[in-house]
């Protein structure tokens, strides 16, 4: 009998484990230049990682687009935030570059639960994308100059 209470609390240990949620102060966390040990330390493992080159391609490029649309609104015309986004497009497109030269690339992609203003749960899905082993671009980061 103490044998399958074993079973069942190993099992269900694994579970909770393979099943945490990260939310929005665990992801502000990671910092660019981090390695995948601290960004995993942080965040846990990802729910998909992506090293496959079309697949990676196709990332970058609906990154790259949503991004350049951004630019295109005039509402960023002199901001601080036009020369952050630009900034931006550089570190994807340097991604890219090294996607389409077969560099190190790794998509790492996370579930993150959080709210609206209105105090609505959702739960959105965000990518840190390491080029030679380091974190390059994440959702939301903040480029330091």
């Amino acid at each position: 009998m103490k044998l399958h209470r074993w079973i069942l609390l190993i099992t269900l240990s694994v579970f909770l484990v393979g099943c945490s949620s990260i939310d929005e102060a665990q992801w502000n966390s990671v910092q660019f230049n981090m390695s995948i040990e601290q960004v995993k330390k942080i965040l846990g493992s990802p729910k998909e990682t992506i090293t496959e080159k079309q697949e990676m391609l196709d990332v970058m490029n609906g990154k790259i687009n949503q991004i350049k649309d951004l630019l295109n609104e005039p509402a960023f015309a002199g901001s601080d935030a036009l020369s952050e986004l630009e900034d931006e497009v550089e570190h994807l497109d340097t991604i890219y570059s090294g996607i389409n030269n077969d560099e190190d690339v790794k998509i790492l992609q996370y579930e993150i639960n959080d709210e609206h203003e209105d105090g609505e749960a959702y739960t959105s899905t965000r990518e840190v994308i390491l080029y030679r082993d380091r974190v390059l671009y994440y959702n939301g980061m903040h480029i330091e100059k």
